[in-house]
């Protein structure tokens, strides 16, 4: 256990990002692991609906709009599963539009790309420790 940016203390969380595009999993994992996280990258959508019902993380972080299985259409199965409804989901988005659309689709929080990471990692702490995500 250790304390986040404000002193809370936080156990670390095991999380699932999901990305196309190679350079989000390749900048990603380093906030995540130097603030004492677990995190796998997955890039496409169908085989993170699969680790996701092997064993589900404590936070999923999707991109919006993936070939395949989009970030949305993963948040809709999430949301009517009764095993995972409640795992906080952080969309990642690219697109300006995309922003309308997530926040009816039952996310937790989105962040447009370009993004901060320690950010990305600061939403995630907060949504893992039962508050709200600072976006």
């Amino acid at each position: 256990m250790r304390s986040n940016w404000c002193g809370k203390r936080i156990d670390p969380g095991s999380v699932i990002l999901v990305d196309d595009r190679e350079i989000i999993a390749r900048l990603v994992p380093d906030a995540f692991m130097t603030a004492g996280h677990a995190l796998g990258g997955l890039l496409d959508g169908f085989s993170a609906l699969e680790r996701i019902k092997r064993r589900p993380p404590d936070f999923l972080v999707p991109d919006c709009n993936m070939p395949g299985l989009s970030g949305v259409q993963l948040l809709h199965i999430v949301r009517e599963s009764s095993q995972l409804q409640s795992l906080p989901v952080l969309l990642l988005t690219g697109r300006e539009s995309d922003e309308r659309i997530v926040r009816y689709e039952g996310a937790n929080a989105y962040l447009r790309k370009p993004f901060d990471a320690v950010r990305l990692v600061g939403n995630a702490e907060a949504m893992m420790s039962g508050g709200k995500a600072w976006t």
